[in-house]
């Protein structure tokens, strides 16, 4: 039986660089590019997340600033470039156990939803299951191909949006991790990426994904204030890079922008460069959730409050879904 905080233990994910800072994220070092492949008991275990956009780069405001009102769309994506995602979020553990367990478990095909650069994707892949991804970004998948090349894996993967996605195959498990679900910027989307997910399930077979809870915590932030969230040492030279986040609310709509910063410092301490992104959501409540899913057509579901499956009561915990096909 696990516990709260135990190895399933979720954080929420308002924003990217909360998630990095809340988890505490420990670089490992890169896998190695030796020319040879090596075997794939050798290999160490991937943990990579999503990917980010190489950005614009500027100098920006001190933390805690007002910044101008930066427009949505204005700025690249934070899931267009791989590899500059992966500088800042490689090896990140968010639900890592949980969900390599859950697909090592199926009693069939698994269909990993928002793969990214191959955070799940690839670790199920070491440990045999028949699993396969989709993502709407093409320089994640790109990173991904590379990496599965360096562990010599090969992976069937799917460029496609989550909300309208046609495959030849069906799962007994798919997968939405790491709060991609809230990119679904419109009650339509959401809805027909659940009903998509339905389609694709065998009969008994379940969909399973995380996000967070909009606590008054959360959505109650100040907005438009460029925050500190957090300082991680760069994977390669060592030198410190530091995240900011700056989020506006349509709390009406149930929307958040935010303006992601990484900052790469040199070595005399200043801002070598700035990598900047931006991502767009819309979070959702519990009783929300349950409708959503009784209108894609799912006929039983369970909606908890951390990985660990334990009954979601507090505002300021995760919300992880599951809901089965009949």
């Amino acid at each position: 039986m696990l516990v709260p905080g135990g190895k399933y233990r979720a954080f929420r994910l308002s924003s990217l660089a909360g998630a990095m800072v809340a988890l505490k994220i420990a670089f490992l070092g890169e896998p190695s590019r030796a020319s040879d492949c090596l075997r794939r008991d050798e290999q160490p275990t991937i943990a990579v997340v999503r990917a980010e956009r190489r950005l614009l780069l500027s100098n920006s405001p001190r933390s805690g600033s007002l910044m101008d009102e930066q427009p949505a769309g204005s700025l690249p994506s934070t899931f267009d470039d791989g590899d500059a995602y992966d500088l800042v979020l490689k090896d990140m553990p968010y639900g890592l156990d949980f969900y390599v367990d859950l697909a090592r478990e199926a009693q069939g095909p698994v269909l990993d939803i928002a793969c990214g650069t191959g955070r799940i994707l690839l670790p199920c892949l070491q440990a045999g299951v028949d699993i396969e991804g989709l993502d709407l970004f093409e320089g994640m998948l790109k990173t991904l191909r590379a990496k599965a090349a360096e562990l010599c894996l090969s992976p069937r993967l799917h460029q496609a949006d989550m909300s309208d996605f046609s495959l030849p195959r069906s799962y007994a498990v798919i997968m939405i991790p790491f709060n991609a679900f809230i990119h679904n910027m419109t009650q339509e989307t959401q809805i027909r990426c659940l009903q998509r997910c339905r389609e694709h399930l065998l009969p008994g077979g379940q969909l399973t994904f995380d996000t967070f809870f909009p606590s008054l915590e959360i959505v109650g932030a100040a907005q438009h204030t460029r925050v500190l969230e957090g300082e991680l040492p760069h994977p390669e030279t060592g030198l410190p890079m530091r995240m900011y986040d700056t989020r506006s609310f349509d709390r009406v709509e149930q929307t958040q922008h935010s303006v992601n910063e990484v900052e790469l410092l040199a070595a005399d301490g200043n801002v070598e460069r700035a990598i900047r992104s931006e991502t767009r959501s819309r979070y959702i409540y519990k009783q929300e959730m349950a409708l959503l899913l009784r209108v894609a057509g799912f006929a039983r579901w369970e909606i908890y409050g951390d990985f660990d499956r334990r009954p979601l009561t507090r505002e300021n915990e995760a919300m992880v879904v599951t809901a089965w096909n009949s």
